[in-house]
This record gives C-alpha cells, sequence and structure tokens, in this order.
C-alpha cells in the first residue's frame, strides 16, 4: 500500500497550515479550481513543498492574502 507523505506543522496544538481541501472550503471554491489556479500561476497563495505530494498552504500567507484583498 502506498501512501503519500502528510506534512503536519503545529505548534502548542495550533494549526499553522490549511490543505487544498480546507482552503477551497474557507474561499467557497472547488478543490480542482483552486488546483487548477496554483498550476496556472493565478493563485495568490502557492502550497508548500509543492512537490511533496499533498499539499498544503501556510495559514499566514493566506490570511495576508485575504487582508490584501480585503482592501481592494
Amino acid at each position: 500500500m502506498h501512501t503519500e507523505p502528510f506534512i503536519n506543522i503545529t505548534s502548542h496544538g495550533d494549526r499553522l497550515t490549511l490543505s487544498t481541501e480546507e482552503l477551497a472550503k474557507r474561499w467557497g471554491i472547488h478543490p480542482e479550481s483552486r488546483k487548477r489556479a496554483v498550476r496556472n500561476g493565478s493563485a495568490p497563495v502557492r502550497p508548500i513543498l509543492p512537490a511533496a505530494g499533498r499539499w498544503v498552504f501556510s495559514l499566514a500567507a493566506v490570511e495576508h492574502a485575504e487582508r490584501a484583498t480585503a482592501e481592494i
């Protein structure tokens, strides 16, 4: 059985990352739309270690992108 590598960064029990599915749900889009945006370069947030298989996104980068969008 093959399993994909899993990256889980924690600090005192607080999560510092979001999975593709969590970010898509947070932003109200389909996970495949999120993946497509990363692949074509139009995503405001790039995954951490994109070649590692399962993508994770920095929560700080996500929040920064959300603040930048809200200011426009």
